[in-house]
C-alpha cells in the first residue's frame, strides 16, 4: 500500500521511501517522511494533504506513490 491509497482520516507507519531517479525522496525526508514515521491523511482532493508529526504536507500523485506504508499498529496508529 502506498500513501496515495490511504483514505481520509487513516493513520499508517511509513515502511519505506522509494528512491527515484528524480530525487523526490530527498524532499520527502526533508519534510519528516521517513521509515517509522506515522502519517495521517487529512485531505484527498484537490490535492493530497498529509500530517506527519506537527507538519502538514501537500503532495502530488507521483510523489505520494513513492511512500510505502506498513500495517497499522494499534499503539502507534489510533483509529
Amino acid at each position: 500500500m502506498t500513501l496515495h491509497d490511504l483514505k481520509k482520516g487513516e493513520h499508517r507507519p511509513i515502511k519505506e521511501i522509494v528512491h527515484d531517479a528524480d530525487g523526490h525522496w530527498r524532499k520527502l525526508t526533508a519534510f519528516g517522511l521517513m521509515p517509522g514515521a506515522i502519517v495521517k491523511m487529512l485531505q484527498r482532493w484537490p490535492t493530497l494533504v498529509i500530517q506527519v508529526g506537527r507538519t502538514e504536507v501537500g503532495l502530488d500523485e507521483v510523489t505520494s506513490r513513492l511512500v510505502i506504508l506498513g500495517e497499522p499498529e494499534s499503539e502507534q496508529c489510533p483509529k
